[in-house]
Protein backbone atom coordinates (compact mmCIF):
# COMPACT_ATOMS: atom_id res chain seq x y z
CA UNK A 1 0.00 0.00 0.00
CA UNK A 2 1.25 3.55 -1.12
CA UNK A 3 1.27 6.31 1.68
CA UNK A 4 -1.29 8.44 -0.18
CA UNK A 5 -3.48 5.33 0.14
CA UNK A 6 -3.14 4.76 4.09
CA UNK A 7 -3.56 8.45 4.41
CA UNK A 8 -6.53 8.46 2.62
CA UNK A 9 -8.18 5.63 4.86
CA UNK A 10 -6.86 7.62 8.07
CA UNK A 11 -8.72 10.58 7.37
CA UNK A 12 -11.57 8.72 7.92
CA UNK A 13 -10.37 7.14 11.34
CA UNK A 14 -9.73 9.00 14.77
CA UNK A 15 -6.44 7.93 16.48
CA UNK A 16 -5.58 4.51 16.28
CA UNK A 17 -5.21 2.47 19.58
CA UNK A 18 -2.06 1.18 18.68
CA UNK A 19 0.82 0.50 15.83
CA UNK A 20 3.42 -2.33 16.00
CA UNK A 21 6.36 -1.85 13.75
CA UNK A 22 9.15 -3.92 12.69
CA UNK A 23 12.87 -2.72 13.70
CA UNK A 24 15.12 -3.86 11.02
CA UNK A 25 18.56 -3.15 9.99
CA UNK A 26 21.34 -1.79 11.91
CA UNK A 27 19.95 -1.25 15.28
CA UNK A 28 22.13 -2.12 18.03
CA UNK A 29 20.45 -5.59 19.63
CA UNK A 30 23.15 -5.93 22.31
CA UNK A 31 20.88 -4.13 25.22
CA UNK A 32 18.21 -6.88 24.55
CA UNK A 33 20.19 -9.60 25.59
CA UNK A 34 21.71 -7.33 28.43
CA UNK A 35 18.14 -7.26 29.96
CA UNK A 36 17.04 -10.69 29.40
CA UNK A 37 20.42 -11.40 31.81
CA UNK A 38 18.86 -8.79 34.17
CA UNK A 39 15.76 -11.33 34.16
CA UNK A 40 17.91 -14.25 34.37
CA UNK A 41 21.54 -14.32 34.48
CA UNK A 42 21.94 -18.21 33.48
CA UNK A 43 21.29 -17.41 29.89
CA UNK A 44 24.76 -16.90 27.85
CA UNK A 45 23.78 -16.86 24.16
CA UNK A 46 20.20 -16.02 23.05
CA UNK A 47 18.75 -15.20 19.87
CA UNK A 48 16.41 -12.96 18.75
CA UNK A 49 13.80 -13.48 16.36
CA UNK A 50 11.06 -10.57 15.31
CA UNK A 51 11.91 -7.47 17.11
CA UNK A 52 8.44 -5.79 17.29
CA UNK A 53 8.15 -1.92 18.59
CA UNK A 54 4.30 -0.92 19.64
CA UNK A 55 3.44 2.52 20.60
CA UNK A 56 0.37 2.99 22.27
CA UNK A 57 -1.96 5.63 21.29
CA UNK A 58 0.15 7.21 18.71
CA UNK A 59 -0.83 10.20 16.45
CA UNK A 60 -2.00 9.46 12.74
CA UNK A 61 0.89 11.58 11.59
CA UNK A 62 3.37 9.59 13.52
CA UNK A 63 2.17 6.17 11.81
CA UNK A 64 2.74 8.21 8.56
CA UNK A 65 5.67 9.57 9.15
CA UNK A 66 7.05 6.44 10.00
CA UNK A 67 5.31 4.76 7.17
CA UNK A 68 6.55 6.69 4.66
CA UNK A 69 10.52 7.08 5.79
CA UNK A 70 10.29 3.45 5.64
CA UNK A 71 9.07 3.24 1.90
CA UNK A 72 11.62 5.69 1.19
CA UNK A 73 14.33 3.76 2.87
CA UNK A 74 13.38 0.65 0.82
CA UNK A 75 12.86 1.70 -2.32
CA UNK A 76 16.76 3.34 -1.46
CA UNK A 77 17.94 0.24 -1.12
CA UNK A 78 16.34 -1.15 -4.37
CA UNK A 79 18.35 1.59 -6.13
CA UNK A 80 21.66 -0.26 -8.21
CA UNK A 81 24.69 1.48 -6.70
CA UNK A 82 23.04 3.05 -3.65
CA UNK A 83 23.79 0.37 -1.28
CA UNK A 84 24.32 1.57 2.35
CA UNK A 85 28.02 1.98 3.54
CA UNK A 86 26.23 0.20 7.17
CA UNK A 87 22.58 -1.58 7.25
CA UNK A 88 20.03 0.87 7.13
CA UNK A 89 17.47 1.26 10.40
CA UNK A 90 14.06 0.81 9.64
CA UNK A 91 10.89 0.57 11.46
CA UNK A 92 8.25 -1.09 9.28
CA UNK A 93 4.81 -1.03 9.68
CA UNK A 94 3.32 -4.88 10.78
CA UNK A 95 -0.10 -3.33 11.43
CA UNK A 96 -2.15 0.14 12.89
CA UNK A 97 -5.25 -0.86 15.02
CA UNK A 98 -8.31 0.84 16.43
CA UNK A 99 -10.99 -0.90 18.97
CA UNK A 100 -13.76 1.45 18.99
CA UNK A 101 -17.15 1.63 20.14
CA UNK A 102 -19.70 -0.42 19.01
CA UNK A 103 -17.59 -3.71 18.99
CA UNK A 104 -15.52 -2.17 15.99
CA UNK A 105 -12.07 -3.38 15.24
CA UNK A 106 -10.00 -2.31 12.52
CA UNK A 107 -6.41 -3.55 11.32
CA UNK A 108 -4.54 -2.08 8.71
CA UNK A 109 -1.32 -3.90 7.36
CA UNK A 110 0.89 -2.52 4.51
CA UNK A 111 -1.36 -4.95 2.27
CA UNK A 112 -4.81 -5.75 3.59
CA UNK A 113 -7.39 -3.90 5.85
CA UNK A 114 -9.58 -5.96 7.90
CA UNK A 115 -12.71 -4.12 10.15
CA UNK A 116 -14.52 -6.35 12.14
CA UNK A 117 -18.16 -4.97 13.01
CA UNK A 118 -21.99 -5.18 13.36
CA UNK A 119 -23.36 -5.78 9.68
CA UNK A 120 -26.75 -4.24 10.88
CA UNK A 121 -25.10 -1.18 12.76
CA UNK A 122 -22.04 -0.46 10.16
CA UNK A 123 -20.43 2.75 11.00
CA UNK A 124 -20.10 5.74 8.68
CA UNK A 125 -16.30 5.98 8.67
CA UNK A 126 -16.53 2.38 7.64
CA UNK A 127 -18.73 3.12 4.66
CA UNK A 128 -16.06 5.96 4.04
CA UNK A 129 -13.13 3.56 3.81
CA UNK A 130 -14.96 1.00 1.83
CA UNK A 131 -15.48 3.46 -0.74
CA UNK A 132 -12.18 5.04 -0.47
CA UNK A 133 -10.37 1.80 -1.22
CA UNK A 134 -13.35 0.87 -4.39
CA UNK A 135 -12.23 -2.75 -5.29
CA UNK A 136 -9.08 -2.70 -3.12
CA UNK A 137 -8.29 -4.47 -0.52
CA UNK A 138 -10.61 -4.43 2.00
CA UNK A 139 -11.42 -7.74 4.03
CA UNK A 140 -15.01 -7.46 5.96
CA UNK A 141 -16.00 -9.51 9.16
CA UNK A 142 -19.07 -8.67 10.06
CA UNK A 143 -21.44 -10.27 12.96
CA UNK A 144 -25.29 -10.64 12.28
CA UNK A 145 -27.22 -11.37 15.31
CA UNK A 146 -30.09 -13.81 14.65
Amino acid sequence: MNASRLESILKHLPEPSYADFYIIGGFDYSSLLKQVQEINQGIKNATFGEAIMRIENPAKQTVMELYTRSLQKYTELLMPGKQPLAPPKILSLKNVFWELPGDVNINITPREVLMDYDYNNTPSYVKEIMKELGDGIVLLKYVTEE
